[in-house]
């Protein structure tokens, strides 16, 4: 089972680690995301508050309802990392091995919560936004300009912004083309999400987890800086960490599964099918 919000491992093929000759691959779309039920559908404000684990009791059912009991993988990038690590506490027999990908096994804390508030306070606090009740023609559009930026700095890599904007006349005219892009979020969509990362942590409940599981990690991402990442040393976990280098994006490495996906056939290799 694949959760990622990107997709990118479609792109494996025939030989590869995510063979889709052998596997069949689950890739939902979470609550609040994709062509999942959002705020934006409708409800706006009125739409009901979730969390990770909410999102990840909604996958097991989803499973449920196409009649897959077991697991060969739980995978995952980012928020679905997030949710991989709850995948392995709350229905810990249902899978093989579990791959979390750019993430940390703790509640959410330091710069990551900082930037996060920023932006949730940026949307509640532009004046069209209305308490999430704003018309549909006429969005908040305030809070991008503090939003997205933020958002590029956080998930990118010092190196490939450097590329991107070496001069003060290209890194504006980066910044312009960002807050451009940003119209196309909206803003309770965006709201929710982030906010629904509250019930995250983990930490208390990891020794419930007892399927093999890797941690993939890069050495430049600013969301999940190695030195922060506290991950388990039980012998069920394995831990790599990605150097930065001219390959490297940053958090967003996750949507480069040519720089890691070797490593994801070699734990596969290792940790045979259960059934």
């Amino acid at each position: 089972m694949a959760q990622s919000g990107n997709g990118v491992l479609l792109l494996h093929g025939a030989g590869e680690s995510l063979d889709l000759s052998r596997y069949f691959l689950v890739i939902p779309d979470a609550i609040g995301a994709g062509d999942s039920s959002k705020p934006s559908d409708g409800l706006h404000a009125h739409f009901p508050h979730y969390g990770y684990k909410d999102q990840v009791r909604a996958q097991h059912l989803l499973l449920e309802q196409i009649g897959i009991k077991h697991l060969r993988l739980v995978l995952g990038t980012s928020m679905g990392g997030m949710q991989t690590w709850l995948w392995g506490e709350m229905f810990p027999n249902d899978m093989d091995c579990l791959v979390a990908i750019a993430t940390t096994p703790a509640a959410i804390s330091g710069r990551n919560m900082i930037w996060r508030e920023m932006i949730i306070q940026a949307i509640r606090n532009d004046p069209a936004w209305k308490n999430g009740n704003y018309p549909k023609d006429s969005p908040p559009k305030s809070w991008i300009k503090a939003a997205i930026p933020l958002s590029a700095i956080m998930t990118g890599s010092a190196d490939q912004l450097a590329k991107q904007a070496p001069t003060r006349e290209t890194a504006i005219d980066l910044v312009n083309k960002l807050e451009a892009s940003g119209e196309a979020y909206d803003a309770n969509d965006l709201l929710y999400a982030f906010e629904g990362s509250a019930d995250y942590d983990p930490a208390p409940k990891l020794n419930v987890i007892n399927k093999p599981m890797l941690t993939i990690n890069f050495a430049d991402d600013l969301i999940n800086p190695p030195e922060l990442l506290n991950l388990p040393t039980a012998s069920n976990y394995t831990e790599v960490m990605i150097p930065s280098g001219p390959a490297s994006y940053g958090h967003m490495t996750l949507a480069h599964p040519a720089v890691w996906a070797s490593a994801l056939q070699s734990f596969l290799q290792r940790h045979p099918h259960e059934h």
